[in-house]
């Protein structure tokens, strides 16, 4: 479909190599396009579907991969990137119950749920998955709002008089995954050309 016609919304999530087509009424998918050489004749055009974009945002296709994986990118980036700011945002909690409130409100950012699936398919768990579940069903879920505000205000402040698009780096941290028996991984390309323009934004 025409450029033009798909809203600034759905435009926005667009990037090299991937193109946007019509997939319901208020909906669009997001494809990732590659060619592949057919021996004696001309390349072929693959789209590969990525996930669908609404007006609430893009939302990555559900994978079933052969390895159980892990989400590890944005989880990891907020705790790495803004842990002495949600530190300050747990008022009356000290020492471990102050990091377990921190996990749970960054779990809740990414994923608005606290169930125990949930807590257990993300790497930030690791290790803790018992003392998150135990304290998530009887937290008080305003304290998880006000560190969640302080999440999307650090991502604010990241981002701000920046040409980065902040949602396009989000979903692509969202799409960094790990294997459960790996600890780290480097960021995607995507993610590094992001942090290298915001590093150069903030010389100049």
């Amino acid at each position: 479909m025409k450029q033009s016609e798909i809203p600034n919304w759905a435009l926005k999530y667009k990037t090299k190599g991937t193109t946007i087509r019509k997939k319901g009424k208020n909906s669009f998918g997001l494809y990732k396009v590659t060619s592949q050489y057919v021996k004696g004749g001309y390349p072929k055009t693959i789209q590969t579907y990525l996930g669908v974009i609404t007006e609430e945002g893009y939302f990555p296709k559900k994978e079933e991969p052969s390895e159980e994986v892990l989400e590890y990118g944005l989880s990891n980036f907020i705790y790495s990137s803004f842990h002495r700011s949600l530190q300050r945002s747990c008022y009356g909690s000290v020492g471990e119950d102050k990091e377990i409130l921190i996990i749970l409100a960054i779990i809740h950012y990414i994923f608005n749920d606290l169930s125990e699936a949930t807590i257990r398919k993300t790497a930030i768990s690791r290790n803790k998955e018992d003392k998150l579940i135990k304290r998530a069903s009887e937290v008080n879920f305003k304290r998880i709002t006000t560190i969640k505000k302080e999440i999307e205000k650090q991502f604010n402040i990241l981002f701000l008089n920046s040409t980065q698009n902040k949602d396009l780096f989000k979903m692509y941290l969202l799409l960094e995954t790990i294997p459960v028996n790996v600890k780290t991984r480097n960021h995607s390309k995507e993610v590094e050309i992001i942090l290298r323009g915001l590093k150069d934004e903030k010389k100049s």
